[in-house]
């Protein structure tokens, strides 16, 4: 269950929230994940409630586009009619 109270004038014991942080890589993951778990602790701290985070899940690596496959990949979709959105390379 991910819900706070039951009506706006009601303060719930409990307000359970799921959230994803997501970066082009592994280092801009960590860095964006120690970002939002300030903004957390910081609404916590203003407000005088206790916070508890828990990770789910795995880490995905670093995306690496391989030059060959993905041209092999736009020449197939275009031989289907398809227009693929080109990506710029990071």
């Amino acid at each position: 269950m991910h819900e706070a109270g039951h009506a706006v004038d009601v303060i719930p014991e409990c307000a359970p929230a799921r959230y994803e942080v997501r970066a082009r890589s592994t280092e801009e993951l960590a860095a964006a994940r120690r970002r939002v778990r300030a903004c957390l602790e910081a609404g916590a701290l203003a407000t005088g409630a206790e916070l508890d985070v828990v990770q789910r899940g795995h880490d995905f690596a670093d995306l690496r586009q391989e030059p060959f496959l993905t041209s092999a990949y736009l020449r197939a979709a275009r031989a289907l009619g398809r227009d693929p959105v080109p990506r710029p390379a990071s």
